[in-house]
């Protein structure tokens, strides 16, 4: 979803023409949206809550730095990426990698039988 909001704000921010006044709001929105992208691929890849925080804020900040009119293309190739490992990632946990359907049998130790 903040991916999403991240490339609205770019699609809206990139290709206007810098209309007076209109300059500082365009800029915002192009760091804004680059940094919403930026969460939205570390969200989607990492889990747990910390390791999320630790490389989602330099990721971020990254990602919004990366946006400007000749570097979209450079954001948009990090987030095909990201949701290319995404769907790998499931489909090896749902299709490829089935967890067994009955546990597993333990087997006896050898030697002389315990109490």
């Amino acid at each position: 979803m903040t991916a999403t909001v991240g490339m609205m704000l770019v699609q809206w921010s990139v290709p206007a023409t810098y209309a007076p006044g209109m300059e500082v709001w365009l800029g915002i929105g192009q760091r804004v949206g680059g940094l919403l992208i930026g969460i939205g691929v570390i969200t989607a890849l990492v889990s747990g809550l910390w390791l999320r925080l630790v490389m989602g804020v330099p990721f971020a900040i990254l990602t919004a730095t990366l946006v400007d009119r000749y570097n979209t293309g450079t954001v948009a190739g990090l987030y095909i990426v990201a949701a290319t490992v995404w769907w790998l990632g499931r489909l090896w946990t749902r299709i490829l990698y089935t967890a067994p359907t009955q546990p597993f049998r333990s087997l006896p130790l050898p030697g002389p039988p315990h109490p």
